[in-house]
C-alpha cells in the first residue's frame, strides 16, 4: 500500500477515535459521593456528576446509587449541594455587580452597579465568616457573610476617570475591617491585601480561628506544579512529493523514509474540569533525506526544520496512574537551510540548479497514553504541509508524516 494512501487512512482513523474517545472520555467523568438540599430543607445523599465546574453552574447531574438513571436537579429547586470534601454550593438572591476589568468593558462610574440575580455561589471558607467566589468567563467576584450579617459582594472595581487613565474602588477593604475584627488581623493588613483568592481564604481562615470558629476551607487544591517539561524522541515516517504547473516532467515523488523526531514539550495544566485540559507547546527537531526522479535523473532531498507545534491537550481517566489523551495543535514550521538540488534542466533553470525549502504550516493530530503522569507513548499525524512557499507560483508540495512519539516527564 502506497504510503500517501495509508496516511489518509489514518487521518480518518484518527479522527475517529479522537470523537469516539472523546464521547466516551465525557461519559466518564466520576461521578462522587455528595448531597444536595432541596427547597423544604430535605437533605438527599446522592452521587453527583464531579466535572470541576469553572464556572459557577445553575444546575448539576446526580444519582441516588451507582445503578440508577442520572437526573438533573436545578437552582430554582435546590438551595445547595455539595461533594464531601471537595466543593459546596449555596443558593443566594444576591445584589451583583458584574463590572470587567478589561479595559474596553470599564464603567465611568465608580460605584457598584448592581442587579439582584438567584445565583450558586461556591463557598470557599466556612465559619463564623464565610466567603464565597462568583467566577463567569471574565467576571469574577467574592461575598462574604457573617454570623450577624447578609450575605455581600466584596466590592472591588476599576473604572474611567478620563479617556486614558483608570483607578479602582477598594471598597472591599474597607468592608472586611469593618465586619472582621479580630486582634490578629491588622490594618496594614487589610490596607495591602489583594482582591485573590489565595489571600481572601487566608484572611477568612485567620478569622475564624481567632475567633475560635470551627472553619472549613473548600475549593483550594493542594498547590502543586501545573507546568511540566517533557523530552519526547520518536521515529517518523514521511512523504514529500512536489509538483510544477508548466511542466509535469518536473514534477517528483520522493521515497517515504523513516526518520526520527526529538522535541521537548511545555505543558500546562488549566486549573479547572479536574485537571482535563491542557495548553502545550513542543519545539521539535526533525529530518528527512530522501530521492526522487525528475526527468530521468536523480535528485535529492535535504529537508531539516524546528517545529513549533501550540495546542491543546484533552486528558481521559482510565485509571489511578492511567490517562488517555488527545492532542490538537497548530504548526509553524522554521525550516534550516533545506534544499533540492536539481539537474540542469533548460534555460529556465539553468540559473537556479536548487528548490530552496521555506516550511509552512499546518495542524497535528494526535492520541496518547500517560503512565503515572511520567511516561506517555503517542501517534500524532500531521497532513499535507506546503514547504515550497518562496519557490513561485509554479511550485507545489505536499510534505506530510505519521510519528511515534515516546515522552519522559523531566520535571
Amino acid at each position: 500500500m502506497k504510503f500517501k494512501t495509508l496516511l489518509k487512512i489514518n487521518k480518518q482513523s484518527i479522527i475517529l477515535v479522537l470523537l469516539c474517545i472523546g464521547i466516551n472520555g465525557y461519559s466518564q467523568i466520576n461521578f462522587e459521593k455528595g448531597y444536595f438540599v432541596n427547597n423544604l430543607g430535605e437533605k438527599t445523599n446522592c452521587l453527583i456528576k464531579n466535572v470541576d465546574w469553572k464556572n459557577n453552574p445553575t444546575q448539576f447531574e446526580y444519582k441516588v446509587d451507582e445503578s440508577s438513571e442520572s437526573k438533573i436537579a436545578r437552582i430554582a429547586s435546590v438551595r445547595e449541594f455539595g461533594i464531601f470534601e471537595k466543593s459546596k454550593y449555596q443558593r443566594f438572591d444576591v445584589e451583583i455587580d458584574k463590572s470587567e476589568e478589561k479595559l474596553r468593558y470599564l464603567s465611568w462610574n465608580r460605584d457598584p452597579e448592581y442587579k439582584t440575580e438567584t445565583l450558586f455561589l461556591k463557598l470557599l471558607v466556612e465559619g463564623k465568616a464565610n466567603l464565597y467566589q462568583y467566577d463567569n468567563q471574565n467576571v469574577k467576584k467574592f461575598f462574604f457573610k457573617t454570623d450577624s450579617t447578609i450575605i455581600k459582594q466584596l466590592v472591588y472595581k476599576t473604572y474611567r476617570i478620563n479617556e486614558i487613565d483608570t483607578d479602582k474602588n477598594n471598597l472591599y477593604r474597607q468592608q472586611l475591617w469593618t465586619n472582621l475584627k479580630c486582634k490578629d488581623i491588622s490594618i496594614a493588613r487589610i490596607e495591602n491585601l489583594k482582591y485573590f483568592k489565595r489571600e481572601l481564604v487566608k484572611l477568612f481562615t485567620d478569622y475564624n480561628n481567632c475567633s475560635n470558629s470551627k472553619t472549613t476551607v473548600f475549593g483550594v487544591k493542594e498547590t502543586k506544579n501545573l507546568l511540566s517539561l517533557s523530552i519526547r524522541p520518536g521515529i517518523r515516517y514521511s512523504s514529500l512529493n512536489i509538483r510544477n504547473r508548466t511542466s509535469s516532467d518536473r514534477n517528483t515523488r520522493f521515497d517515504d523514509q523513516l526518520t526520527y523526531r526529538i522535541g521537548l514539550e511545555a505543558e500546562f495544566i488549566l486549573p479547572f474540569n479536574n485537571d482535563k485540559w491542557g495548553v502545550l507547546l513542543e519545539p521539535t527537531y526533525q529530518q528527512y533525506k530522501s530521492t526522487g526522479i525528475a526527468e530521468l535523473a536523480e535528485t535529492k532531498v535535504d529537508y531539516k526544520s524546528i517545529e513549533l507545534p501550540f495546542g491543546i491537550r484533552h486528558y481521559f481517566l482510565v485509571k489511578k496512574n492511567s490517562k488517555l489523551y488527545a492532542n490538537l495543535a497548530y504548526v509553524f514550521d522554521i525550516t534550516l537551510n533545506s534544499k533540492i538540488p536539481f539537474p540542469e534542466f533548460d534555460n529556465d533553470l539553468a540559473t537556479r540548479r536548487s528548490l530552496e525549502l521555506n516550511g509552512g504550516r499546518n495542524i497535528a493530530l494526535g492520541l496518547g497514553y500517560k503512565f503515572k503522569n511520567k511516561y506517555s507513548l503517542e501517534i500524532n499525524y500531521q497532513p499535507d504541509r506546503e514547504v515550497l512557499t518562496n519557490s513561485g507560483i509554479s511550485w507545489r508540495s505536499n510534505y506530510s508524516s505519521i510519528s511515534a512519539i515516546f515522552g519522559y516527564k523531566i520535571f
